[in-house]
């Protein structure tokens, strides 16, 4: 996961350059289970899509690298991407005094109901 999350110059041995080949791996295993589903046919005989990829392969407006894409976004996108954001808002809030004043005149500005309720209680 440090790929995701790194300087993007591809330089061998980077986390981003493992990431790239890793995405690349990973890819060809995606493209090889898309066309093994299209080569046996398995679609529903009742026209219910089954599963994802079943929807993905009906979907003729999409290409073959598309397809792919969204497979490998739906599989790394639930992958603590909450909690990894969350500690990179605070960090970088942390770090920028300037950045942190702003979102607290943002957050009043914005809420006034609830800074009411919570001045209160």
């Amino acid at each position: 996961m440090k790929g995701l999350i790194s300087f993007p110059l591809y330089i061998p041995g980077t986390p981003y350059a493992r990431a790239v080949q890793a995405r690349a791996r990973i890819s060809s295993t995606v493209k090889a289970i898309v066309e093994e589903r299209r080569s046996k046919g398995e679609i529903s005989a009742d026209n219910k899509k089954s599963d994802f990829l079943e929807i993905l392969l009906s979907a003729n407006s999409l290409s073959e690298d598309e397809r792919v894409s969204f497979v490998l976004d739906s599989l790394l996108g639930g992958y603590e991407t909450t909690s990894l954001l969350m500690a990179l808002a605070v960090l970088f809030l942390g770090q920028s005094p300037a950045a942190l004043q702003q979102l607290r005149v943002d957050t009043i500005f914005l809420s006034p109901p609830l800074l009411a309720i919570s001045s209160s209680i």
